[in-house]
């Protein structure tokens, strides 16, 4: 009970997040976010007694004063776009700034038909059906209470849907920011993507900060797939954050017969950051392609968890992820794959390996196979080490200095999770984020 109500003070969003402009029972959405608001009561935030948050302590949240996020928070970044460098939109960019959209900022492609952006709270239209219809179950709040602190939390959300058969042409690219507080400030963004039966779509995803906020935030972000039959999404995101942010990034996708699923996050810092990927493959032939790439130092933590459940058969997942930690930052990889007894025919494999640069560097690392079918193939396999010292010796004989060396082999390290990315543009907008991270060091 201490810890609960310790949870509840610390974070103070109970009351505003079951109220948030929602009288309880007055709507579907308002009953959502009550009933959100008791499992939080409920469970208070995870402790590392729970197995799931082992190596992610969130004392830190509970410690410090967090107000809801308002409107006119974000009236510092009214200029953001060209600040930022994001150039013309190549496809439809939404904006939201402190989990709110903002359409001023925003750029919505409708040349392309079958494709509709619905904010959340409008409740109209088929966005507004899909919502009512799959927000909430994909990821649920039930033993998931930062979920459920979302769910009570939000405020707005967008609704993402791509019509049966449509093959969009272009990305659609979703800048998250958060403003630059001068008091601790909280905000929950919330995403619905659906992708109807044979549709197809990339979704390329920047979350950052406006600016170096001297005050610390709590971004608890949560994203739902649903994927029909046939469906195909390339999901892509890059966390470029400060040194004062808190990020809680959950994702929840369901998979139907043939659906693929390819994600791919980046993360170059934050004070902590913890990303969740949770997969469902409800139908056979459904495919999961989770990878990433990490890259911390200071003493920054990053917490890379997935859940990936076989649930019938012929269903297929690789994961690949790397990581670089440095100074005395701390990385966490958590990888859950579970094959149930009807998932007969599964092809699932997981890899993690990570860089340490520093003795004061640290990584937990975790790969779980929870087989309970009988015909299947999996595999697992986790490494942490330092750079290899002969291969290092070796470029600098041959007159490389000893940083370009080293930039080098850990370009080198990436690459296989990189590689993973099966669009050619984005795999090098991503490359050129982590070199520039290598060169900023």
């Amino acid at each position: 009970m201490e810890a609960r109500r310790d949870s509840a003070l610390g974070l103070g969003l109970l009351a505003a997040g079951a109220g948030a402009g929602e009288p309880a029972g007055s709507s579907w959405i308002g009953r959502l976010k009550a009933a959100a608001a008791r499992d939080f009561a409920a469970q208070g935030l995870p402790t590392r007694k729970r197995e799931a948050w082992k190596y992610t302590d969130l004392k830190p949240l509970a410690e410090i004063p967090f107000r809801p996020a308002e409107a006119q928070d974000d009236a510092d970044v009214r200029s953001l776009p060209a600040s930022l460098g994001l150039g013309s939109p190549h496809g439809s960019r939404l904006v939201l700034v402190n989990g709110r959209y903002r359409p001023d900022l925003s750029f919505c492609d409708l040349s392309e038909a079958g494709f509709s952006v619905t904010p959340l709270t409008t409740g109209a239209g088929t966005g507004g059906a899909l919502a009512q219809r799959l927000l909430g179950r994909i990821a649920t709040a039930a033993d998931q209470p930062l979920v459920a602190l979302n769910t009570a939390g939000m405020t707005e959300g967008l609704c993402l849907h791509v019509a049966a058969g449509v093959h969009l042409r272009r990305p659609i690219e979703i800048v998250s920011l958060g403003s630059t507080p001068r008091e601790p400030l909280a905000w929950h963004g919330r995403t619905l993507i659906v992708l109807d039966d044979g549709a197809r779509a990339t979704v390329i995803e920047r979350q950052g900060d406006a600016g170096e906020a001297p005050a610390p935030a709590l971004a608890n972000a949560v994203t739902e797939i649903a994927l029909g039959a046939g469906a195909q999404l390339c999901h892509y995101r890059l966390q470029a954050l400060g040194a004062a942010a808190f990020h809680i990034n959950s994702v929840a996708a369901a998979l139907g017969s043939d659906a693929v699923y390819e994600a791919f996050t980046l993360t170059t810092g934050g004070r902590l950051a913890r990303n969740e990927t949770s997969v469902t493959l409800d139908a056979p032939g459904a495919q999961a392609r989770l990878a990433g790439a990490y890259l911390v130092d200071g003493t920054e933590h990053l917490d890379t968890t997935t859940l990936v459940e076989h649930r019938a058969p012929r269903t297929t997942c690789r994961e690949v992820f790397k990581g670089v930690v440095d100074g005395t930052a701390e990385a966490v990889f958590q990888g859950r794959i579970v094959v149930q007894r009807e998932a007969q025919g599964t092809n699932a494999d997981q890899l993690t390996k990570a860089l340490l640069l520093s003795d004061g560097a640290r990584v937990n690392q975790k790969p779980e196979l929870e087989i309970y079918a009988d015909d299947v193939k999996c595999s697992h396999g986790a490494a942490a080490g330092q750079i290899d010292r002969e291969a290092l010796f070796y470029l600098q004989s041959r007159g490389l200095p000893a940083a370009v060396a080293q930039r080098l082999l850990i370009e080198g390290f990436l690459g296989e999770a990189l590689g993973q990315i099966s669009d050619e543009g984005v795999r090098e907008t991503l490359s050129r984020a982590a070199l520039a991270w290598l060169k900023d060091r």
